[in-house]
């Protein structure tokens, strides 16, 4: 048996949930090692004083669990066990279950249980769930290992010489450091050939496998770069709504993650040319391209990796005009991480030696404004620097610390303005569909963009430090009904082919989100006011 890294981040998530009312969703590419999280949550719960008898483990991938395909039989297993105190109950590949939807409402709302379920694909896990289990539920990401973690698994204390490993060959569970390179590759492509298969084109019947993997390949060589619709659609000749669907399957079965682009002068999220980071830069080394030659665009995927994984949001961002350049172009901040009231900021790069390259990249630093942190990472052999422009320091040295978790502000400052935040892009959203004329032509793109600000901000309303606030969770319900009303007021306005969506339903609406922001505005107003009597007294 393969030897295992204890996934300790997020078996302390998992805890922070247990026994929290929520159906606890494990999500992530395929071999990232949610079976191995489940089988060591399943002995966490033992060491805690959970009894085994009230622990029930159903690893769905196995044929010798083939009979609970029958979802009823599910439901009956497990309800058998109800006179006998609390069940945890852990069904792995849950999608798997015939029914699965109906047999894990059953099981929450008819017997006394805490629910932990897996899947593979992004796309059923976040927006079905969310949808069909009437929002009682968290997603909890899992990512390939992170370089700390790599160094425990390959008992290994020089980051650095593992770093060059984990660039190439990436972070996956199932790899070992004395596997050639060929072989490495091999069991990378073998994988990334089930997911097209099963995650991708046995989800989308019709989906084209020669076409689906060249917008893959594209997007890896890609890295780092904006992606648009048109320039996928002009490059592989395919037509722009292909474009647009195959650019969907895929970040839902987690090859790939978007991230949007941020205007910083405008405080404003960007619709346009977003890029788009793989899940694996071990997947991105097996392509038959020449990645070597843009090394600083791999670092650049491990660093929006590392900040994923330590909970943040995260963003590409722009700082406004390049004033010397005739073309108008714009100069970029490589990430974007906010934390209500502040904002650091991440610049990443190859090397500092060259004063036009450390002039290029402390520049946008200088223009983003505001409260937060501005940091540089390199892949230069140096010491931790501050000067007063930005934090200098080793990529590596910033992979295995803990840095910037450890410094969030306050509850309050925090958690509250960067919900408030997300819930007024939310609003943002629904102002510019009302005004819209909804049509085939753009109802998918409309509604991707509704559900995608909506199930952001009902995934942070369910972070840990938020679910006990029963304020928030008491407007959560009127928010979700909101966003019903106003999706399916989108799909008569596509049907009937109406003008702009200025229809009573939508003003209805429109008007019960303002009402709701004020009082959300007026509630943080007032527990920032009470911490401070706290502080004070």
């Amino acid at each position: 048996m393969m030897e295992e890294v204890i996934r300790r981040d997020n078996l302390n998530t998992l805890r922070k949930y247990k026994d929290v009312d929520l159906i606890k969703v494990i999500i992530g590419m395929r071999r990232t090692g949610k079976t191995t999280l489940m089988r060591q949550y399943m002995n966490l719960l033992i060491q805690e004083g959970v009894p085994r008898d009230n622990i029930v483990y159903i690893d769905m991938d196995s044929i010798q669990n083939d009979r609970y395909r029958d979802g009823t039989l599910v439901y009956s297993t497990i309800a058998s066990r109800k006179d006998d105190g609390r069940q945890y109950v852990l069904i792995d590949e849950v999608q798997y279950i015939d029914g699965w939807m109906r047999v894990i409402e059953s099981l929450r709302n008819d017997i006394d249980c805490d629910l932990y379920i897996t899947g593979s694909n992004a796309h059923m896990l976040s927006s079905e769930i969310s949808t069909l289990l009437t929002g009682r539920s968290v997603a909890i990401h899992m990512l390939p290992l992170s370089l700390k973690e790599l160094c425990l698994l390959n008992d290994d204390d020089d980051p650095k010489s593992v770093f060059v490993r984990y660039v190439r060959h990436g972070g996956l569970p199932i790899l070992r450091p004395e596997y050639s390179e060929e072989t490495t590759f091999q069991i990378i492509n073998e994988l990334k050939s089930d997911i097209i298969l099963k995650d991708i084109c046995n989800r989308k019947p019709g989906t084209d496998p020669i076409k689906i993997r060249k917008v893959i390949d594209y997007l890896y060589s890609e890295i780092g770069n904006p992606i648009s619709v048109t320039k996928i659609s002009d490059k592989l000749h395919i037509s722009s709504s292909t474009a647009t669907e195959y650019l969907q399957l895929i970040t839902d079965s987690m090859l790939f993650m978007k991230a949007e682009r941020y205007d910083v002068k405008g405080h404003n999220v960007l619709s346009t040319e977003p890029k788009y980071y793989c899940t694996d830069t071990g997947m991105r080394y097996s392509q038959p391209i020449r990645t070597e030659r843009d090394f600083g665009k791999t670092l650049e995927n491990i660093v929006y990796l590392e900040l994923i994984r330590r909970g943040h949001i995260v963003y590409v961002g722009r700082t406004g005009v390049n004033d010397d350049e005739k073309d108008d172009k714009h100069l970029e901040i490589d990430f974007i991480v906010p934390r209500g009231d502040e904002t650091d900021y991440y610049q990443v790069t190859m090397s500092l030696n060259d004063p036009a390259v450390y002039e290029r990249e402390l520049r946008p630093l200088r223009m983003a404004t505001g409260r937060g942190e501005r940091y540089v990472l390199t892949y230069d052999d140096r010491p931790v620097s501050r000067n007063q422009d930005a934090i200098i320091m080793n990529i590596t040295d910033f992979l295995m610390g803990d840095e910037p978790i450890s410094r969030n502000p306050t509850l309050v400052d925090y958690s509250y303005d960067t919900m408030y935040s997300m819930l007024m892009d939310y609003i943002k959203t629904c102002s510019k569909i009302s005004g819209t004329k909804v049509d085939r032509k753009n109802f998918d793109e409309l509604s991707m963009e509704l559900q995608g600000k909506f199930f952001d901000l009902q995934a942070y309303l369910r972070r840990p430090e938020l679910i006990d606030d029963e304020f928030l969770q008491d407007i959560l319900p009127r928010i979700r009904t909101n966003n019903v009303r106003i999706f399916n007021a989108m799909v008569a306005c596509v049907n009937a082919n109406k003008e702009p969506m200025y229809t009573p339903v939508i003003t209805e609406q429109m008007v019960e989100l303002t009402e709701i922001s004020k009082n959300i505005s007026k509630y943080i107003a007032e527990k920032r006011k009470n911490e401070a009597l706290k502080k004070r007294g």
